[in-house]
């Protein structure tokens, strides 16, 4: 590599990113969840403390506060499997920003073994967690906007998979004046 070429990572996101979304995550767990308005506050507050300073386990910190909201209160199916995603999406996202920066630029194509990760980790949690709740006895009522809400996750997921398929063969674009 020449001092005349650039590196072309193609599609990118910067760092700060995965702690705005797990801040909206936790705001919006918790909403779902039932949170009173103290923890309304807390648990997304505990996730912007851990966007701003990754090293202080914040966005684990929201997600224990996300267990507390669920076991607080009577066992639901929608309650049960909203924890079980953005407490497993904010330990992603925890995760990635311990790795990443704020500054930095992050290539989607980059979080595409990430998110097939996920993606597989979800379905195994959620059927595990409606396979736990039919052996308990409790009846998992499911709610229209629990459907809409997996919908939604499956059309996201399509989605970002499309996205993050691109390759891109030209990574190493010299520039316009060419190799010295």
């Amino acid at each position: 590599m020449t001092r005349n070429a650039r590196l072309s990572i193609g599609p990118a996101v910067p760092g700060l990113v995965f702690g705005a979304i797990g801040v909206l995550a936790a705001l919006c767990a918790a909403l779902l969840l039932g949170a009173s308005p103290f923890w309304l506050v807390a648990t997304p507050a505990l996730a912007a403390l851990g966007a701003a300073l990754p090293r202080t386990g914040g966005a684990w910190l929201a997600s224990g506060a996300l267990v507390l909201l669920l076991i607080i209160r009577e066992p639901d199916a929608a309650r049960a499997a909203t924890a079980v995603f953005t407490v497993h999406l904010l330990h992603v996202l925890g995760t990635l920003s311990l790795a990443a920066g704020p500054l930095d630029r992050i290539a989607l194509a980059a979080l595409r073994p990430t998110t097939v990760r996920f993606a597989v980790v979800q379905s195994i949690s959620q059927a595990a967690l409606a396979v736990a709740l039919l052996a308990s006895g409790a009846a998992p009522t499911v709610s229209l906007a629990a459907m809409a809400g997996a919908a939604a996750t499956l059309a996201l997921a399509v989605l970002l998979r499309g996205m993050l398929a691109r390759h891109r063969t030209d990574a190493f674009a010299m520039s316009e004046s060419g190799p010295r």
